[in-house]
């Protein structure tokens, strides 16, 4: 997929490619450019019933405009991942703008398709485990989860990466650490405000094992896709807006410099507003 390809299969005039004004009529309308965006092993009519499924099952995507809620699936299917229950990606809104978060899930994915990690993984930690790193030129990690009631509260929580070249690399967050990239999230400041939830009280291990992951990726080689899903991360959860259809095909969307640690360690799916 190019995106000129893209651009030539849009070969209709912008003002009928606007005609669509439900997002389902856009699904169908726009079927030929889904379909050149994803790679090859993801079908564009897959595609296009999960995006229907999560357009359903979420009441207030149809609040959102239709135009952002399929520029949102343009650039999943850009970086092959599905969103939805399985956790590579969400479709989520913020306003009347729909915005594509990476999921934990989907990270994983787009460090393996690298093809230069052999392994990566993250893990929680609990007060009753036994856990022991050490750095410096042996390093090394030690940890036995408690497998014998209640493990206790969580208390950091680290990701490995092995490379395919040999060498591993590891990176641990105390729950300090954390806390401190969630609590600077814009969406996170705003839900609480709203007496709303986010994915940090629902879905709490999960993020705190996306926290970890997003640091590791740092040091780990990265493709554009992975590059640009953790920009898109950064970039929703700093309040960035966005962006319309001709941009999502053209792949020209560009996320807005981000100041701080939290530019390289964003929060990702962090609630709605």
């Amino acid at each position: 997929m190019t995106t000129n390809q893209l651009k030539v299969a849009s070969g209709i005039p912008p003002e009928k490619r606007e005609a669509p004004t439900t997002f389902p009529a856009m699904l169908e309308a726009y079927k030929a450019q889904i379909a050149l965006a994803l790679p090859q092993h993801m079908r564009a009519d897959r595609m296009a019933r999960i995006a229907l499924t999560c357009f359903r099952m979420n009441p207030r995507l149809a609040q959102c405009t239709p135009a952002s809620v399929f520029a949102a699936i343009i650039q999943a299917a850009q970086l092959g991942l599905e969103p939805g229950l399985m956790g590579q990606a969400y479709l989520i809104p913020y306003g009347d703008q729909c915005q594509l978060i990476p999921g934990y899930q989907g990270l994983l994915d787009l460090v393996r398709r690298t093809d230069r990690v052999n392994v990566i993984e993250s893990h929680i930690v609990f007060d009753r485990d036994h856990f022991k790193v050490q750095f410096g030129t042996d390093p090394r990690i030690t940890h036995e989860p408690y497998f014998e009631g209640d493990p206790g509260t969580m208390r950091l929580a680290y990701a490995v990466a092995q490379f395919k070249g040999g060498g591993w690399h590891t990176e641990v967050m105390s729950r300090v650490a954390i806390e401190k990239i969630r609590d600077r999230s814009q969406n996170v400041q705003r839900a609480k405000k709203a007496g709303k939830t986010t994915p940090w009280d629902t879905d709490t291990e999960e993020m705190w094992r996306k926290t970890v992951l997003r640091r590791i990726c740092k040091f780990l080689p990265k493709s554009p896709e992975l590059a640009m899903a953790l920009a898109l991360d950064d970039a929703a959860s700093h309040g960035a807006q966005g962006i319309n259809i001709d941009d999502a095909i053209a792949n020209t969307f560009t996320p807005p410099p981000i100041e701080g640690e939290s530019a390289q360690e964003g929060d990702g799916e962090q609630g709605t507003a």
